[in-house]
């Protein structure tokens, strides 16, 4: 398991668990859908700023996958990756 794949796991399960603590502060069921929060929940702000990590944890591992699928097709197709003199990454 990658880096990147435990950050979305690890983001994943901050997530739920700010989400039963905001449910809970509230008395709603945790597996409501659509809830409207109190203005004095003190874990709301915790929980948006744990999904927005979230987000850009599965958008880092969403390019990371892609870049090692490329990586590995190259590899499959007899190509070597080499570094280009001006720093670029090429395959020959």
């Amino acid at each position: 398991m990658t880096k990147s794949q435990q950050a979305v796991i690890a983001a994943r399960k901050e997530v739920k668990l700010l989400w039963s603590l905001m449910c809970a502060f509230d008395g709603v069921p945790v597996g409501e859908n659509f809830v409207h929060f109190s203005e004095g929940n003190p874990y709301s702000v915790g929980y948006n700023n744990a999904v927005s990590v979230f987000y850009q944890a599965k958008k880092l591992e969403k390019v990371n996958s892609s870049r090692r699928e490329r990586h590995r097709m190259m590899l499959d197709c007899g190509l070597v990756r080499v570094k280009g003199a001006l720093g670029g990454t090429y395959y020959e």
